[in-house]
């Protein structure tokens, strides 16, 4: 039971690292092709938050911000589960990048 507790619980700032990268994440997500984007069978919600995303004029950074943050707790608690989906499309440089977020 004690091992429970100590695993769930973590600094305030180990959260927002974590968070970051999980918006990193889903940076580098908004920046693929839909068709590829399609590929990694995603779930439904998280699918349309990326490609409302794309649609997002880059130049309104407040809306953009917005919207990785709802990406990235989308992302919370899905992304070990996907992790193996996209990590077989990405190029090594990718993969290499994303085990260090992980």
């Amino acid at each position: 039971m004690e091992d429970d507790f100590e695993e769930n619980s973590i600094s305030k700032s180990e959260a927002k690292r974590r968070m970051t990268a999980l918006q990193k994440v889903g940076e580098e997500l908004v920046g693929l092709s839909v068709d590829t984007l399609k590929k990694f069978q995603l779930p439904e919600i998280l699918l349309d938050a990326l490609l409302d995303a794309k649609r997002i004029n880059p130049n309104k950074h407040g809306g953009m911000n917005r919207q990785m943050q709802y990406i990235g707790k989308l992302m919370r608690g899905r992304l070990r589960p996907m992790g193996k989906s996209v990590v077989l499309i990405l190029t090594p440089t990718e993969r290499e990048a994303l085990s260090r977020l992980v």
